[in-house]
């Protein structure tokens, strides 16, 4: 992904292209699930170990528009770190309440960063042909760079727009409940993935791949049944605890990949495996680039944690004449930092099972 995650970067908005006001589109965006209030308090707060495999429920209790991530009885998600990386709900956990009980609870839906906020005069927005009369709250801006940002105040002089998710000024109503708990045989404690380390169930196993920019994989793998966690991040590079500004330098030998958690029962490897040589088409015969991505840290390939996983990443990748995909043990693995975590869900893209909405790259 490009280097603008940070919307301090919104001075782009200078340079908006012309014709880029549109009606506001009622899509749903998404960053990091927050507790607001509890409605209905309780002492049994259930205290979950990073990398946790939960299965809970998330209902709403009020009517609610339609959101990029699934809801229900039977939801199954791995704890995230502390600040939530690499978690469907990731400031969800700590409200969760103890196993068998359940409670109500306010959440608002997304952050709300001041850095991606802005007022900008009218007299600078002429070459994109934006004026007073033909704006209002709620339409949406286009980026340069790709992001979209709402307008949210309209005055004499300006507007202000908000370029955090819709849902950061959205709160909704849940009932929460936790059904099972499967304790990680390591928990995680630093950025460093212990994903690998097995959980109490064996039914549960982790799987990481490389496809070149971390975000589309990522949600192709949300959308799979069976996968309980996905989280993006660095591999088989040589340097510890890498930033992302680090390994787009392509000097610390990581790729971008991403890490999945899957039940066995329900999703095999080789079915993973697939959908990553699936997404990849062609570019299975670049070396060092997907798409127009290119560099070491774009490097696509497979890391198997165990034999069984080597044998078939290298007979499906032995099937496609001039493969280039690696097939390399896996190595170490760095959670990205938490911006980057479902970004695209993030952005309002389906994250649903079985979402079938072709994945854009950039939100």
């Amino acid at each position: 992904p490009p280097l603008y995650p940070f919307m301090h970067r919104i001075l782009t908005l200078l340079m908006l292209l012309p014709h880029i006001v549109t009606p506001f589109r009622n899509t749903i965006q998404f960053k990091t699930l927050r507790t607001l209030s509890k409605l209905k308090m309780s002492t049994n707060m259930c205290t979950l170990s990073p990398g946790t495999i939960v299965n809970f429920s998330l209902t709403p209790t009020k009517e609610t528009p339609t959101l990029p991530f699934d809801v229900g009885t039977d939801i199954t998600s791995v704890v995230p770190m502390e600040g939530g990386t690499g978690g469907y709900f990731a400031s969800l956990y700590p409200s969760l309440p103890t196993v068998g009980t359940t409670l109500k609870t306010n959440l608002k839906l997304a952050d709300s960063n001041p850095s991606m906020r802005a007022t900008v005069q009218f007299s600078q927005l002429g070459a994109a042909g934006i004026t007073k009369d033909n704006v209002e709250v709620g339409q949406t801006l286009y980026l340069q760079n790709g992001a979209e940002a709402e307008i949210v105040e309209v005055t004499e002089d300006g507007i202000t727009i908000d370029a955090n998710p819709t849902l950061s000024r959205v709160e909704l109503e849940v009932e929460l409940g936790l059904n099972k708990v499967i304790q990680p045989s390591k928990p995680q404690t630093s950025r460093l993935s212990t994903w690998c380390s097995k959980w109490s169930d064996p039914n549960y196993e982790v799987a990481t791949v490389a496809g070149g920019c971390f975000w589309g994989l990522e949600l192709a793998y949300q959308r799979v049944k069976g996968v309980v966690g996905t989280k993006v991040g660095y591999t088989q590079g040589g340097v510890e605890d890498p930033s992302y500004q680090d390994v787009c330098s392509g000097s610390t030998g990581h790729t971008e990949a991403v890490q999945i958690a899957f039940d066995t029962r329900v999703v095999e490897f080789s079915d993973l495996v697939d959908l990553l040589l699936e997404r990849l088409g062609p570019n299975v015969k670049l070396l060092n680039q997907v798409g127009n991505d290119r560099g070491t840290q774009y490097r696509h390939g497979i890391y198997p944690h165990n034999p069984e996983q080597l044998a078939v990443a290298l007979g499906k990748v032995g099937e496609i004449p001039e493969c280039v995909t690696e097939v390399v043990d896996a190595k170490g693995f760095w959670d990205a930092e938490e911006y980057h975590q479902q970004y695209l869900m993030k952005g309002g893209q389906d994250a649903k099972k079985d979402a079938k909405d072709t994945i854009r790259c950039y939100g």
